[in-house]
C-alpha cells in the first residue's frame, strides 16, 4: 500500500503477508455486451460460442483469455484490450464487444439499458474473496476498523 492509502478493497487473494486483510464477499463475475454490438453480432446462447464473437479482453484478469464458466473454460478471442476495469466497461459500453468482469461494475449500465447481461444462465465462478486491506498487522485507526466492520455487516457488499 502506498501514496498513503489507509484502506483499499482488494478482489481476489491477498499474497502480501505485510497487509492487514478482513474478507468482506466475493465478486460475482457477468458477461455484457451493448445492445448496438449483440444487434449487429447476435446474441450468444453458450458459452463456447464466445469463439466467434469479439471480446474485450482484460488483461489482468488471473485466467487471461480463458474465461471461466463452470464445466466449460472458454478461450475467448478480441481485437481490443484493457488493463482496468473502467477500460473494459469502456470498451464495452461502446459496441466493441463482450466483456467480463465482477457484476458490481456493470450495475448501473445494466440497469439503464447501456449494457446487457448475456449468458446469465451459465454459471461462472466469482472472485472468490473480497478484502478490506490496510499496511501492517491491524486497522490503521479505530475509524477505519469501525468503517470496515459496517461495511462487512452491510448486505450491498455481499453478491
Amino acid at each position: 500500500m502506498e501514496d498513503g492509502i489507509d484502506v483499499a478493497i482488494r478482489i481476489g487473494e491477498v499474497a502480501d503477508s505485510g497487509l492487514h486483510a478482513k474478507r468482506i464477499g466475493a465478486a460475482r463475475r457477468i458477461c455484457v455486451a451493448a445492445p448496438r454490438y449483440l444487434e449487429a453480432h447476435g446474441t450468444p446462447d453458450s458459452p463456447a460460442e464466445l469463439r466467434v464473437h469479439n471480446c474485450v479482453l482484460y488483461t489482468l484478469l488471473a485466467t487471461g483469455a480463458t474465461w471461466p464458466f463452470e464445466g466449460m473454460p472458454v478461450k475467448v478471442f478480441g481485437r481490443v484490450r484493457g488493463n482496468s476495469p473502467e477500460v473494459v466497461m469502456s470498451m464495452a459500453l461502446n459496441g466493441l464487444g463482450i466483456a467480463m468482469a465482477p457484476a458490481f461494475l456493470f450495475t448501473e449500465a445494466v440497469a439503464s439499458g447501456q449494457l446487457r447481461e448475456i449468458l446469465n444462465t451459465w454459471r461462472c465462478p466469482g472472485y472468490r474473496s473480497t478484502h478490506f486491506t490496510s499496511p501492517g498487522a491491524t486497522c490503521p485507526d479505530a475509524s477505519d476498523c469501525l468503517s470496515i466492520t459496517w461495511h462487512t455487516r452491510s448486505p450491498r457488499i455481499r453478491s
